[in-house]
């Protein structure tokens, strides 16, 4: 199939205009942080269950698992800002560390009501 102004067939066209980009740096980072804290959550979940915990230590860990999250999501921003990126990455980082914003302070809340 051809175009009918250029006359140049259209699977080349897509070739020259995705050529040279690559995911960007800093959504790799953000859905890497996302996978981290979300592994570490589970293990948290798993050492909790235990009735040795330490609760110190656990609750520690959460609190700065809220800090990567955040740092996630900040990182996710500026890879939304790159030019000449797929943005796959960026939104996977951003939707894996946004749900473990909102499942750490659904836990937090729960944790004060109870």
């Amino acid at each position: 199939m051809k175009d009918k102004v250029i006359g140049n067939p259209i699977r080349e066209e897509k070739k020259i205009r995705y050529r040279g980009r690559n995911h960007s740096g800093m959504g790799k980072l953000s859905w890497m942080l996302g996978a981290v804290g979300w592994g570490i959550l589970f293990l948290l979940v798993y050492e909790a269950r235990s009735p040795k915990a330490d609760t110190n230590r656990i609750g520690m860990l959460a609190m700065s698992l809220l800090v990567l999250a955040g740092c996630g999501i900040s990182a996710a921003a500026k890879g939304m800002k790159e030019s000449n990126v797929f943005y796959k990455s960026v939104l996977a980082g951003a939707i894996l560390n946004g749900a473990l914003l909102i499942t750490l302070f659904a836990i937090y809340l729960i944790g004060t009501v109870i």
